[in-house]
Order: C-alpha cells, then structure tokens, then sequence
C-alpha cells in the first residue's frame, strides 16, 4: 500500500496526496514575471490526475525528494 505524501497549503493546512496520483510538479513563476497567477508566497505547484492544483510554499526539489524517498520504499517492500 503507498504512503500519502503531505504537502502544506499556504493557508498551514496539511493536504494527504496519493504520489501515484501526481502528473507534474512545476515551480511558480516569479511574483514580478508575466502570466504569474499565484500569490509570491507560492514556490511549487503540484498538479493531479484529476486537475486538482495544489499550491505550497514548499520548493519542488524537497517534495520530489520526497516522492523519490516513498518510491524507493514502496520499491524494498515490493522486493521482500
């Protein structure tokens, strides 16, 4: 069974994600740059199958780390 991973809204609210229901991780642009929708407080977007877009102050490389860490877990416990 896969663990969720927690990501933290802005608002400090904890949202529990099924890694295997994640399409892409993309950095926010910044606050000054063209076409920027989301507040400068906004580091990383993590978007799901089902469109949802969640917005966090996390950066990518710690949330892919992350899922990269679960990965490898669900991987050893596969091979036991």
């Amino acid at each position: 069974m896969w663990e969720l991973l927690v990501l933290v809204m802005l608002d400090g609210r904890e949202a529990y994600v099924n890694p295997r229901q994640i399409i892409s991780i993309v950095e926010a642009k910044d606050a000054d740059d063209k076409g920027n929708h989301y507040t400068n407080r906004v580091k990383c977007v993590v978007t799901t199958v089902d469109g949802a877009k969640i917005t966090t102050e996390e950066e990518c490389d710690s949330i892919s780390q992350r899922l990269m860490e679960l990965a490898e877990k669900r991987l050893k416990e596969m091979r036991k």
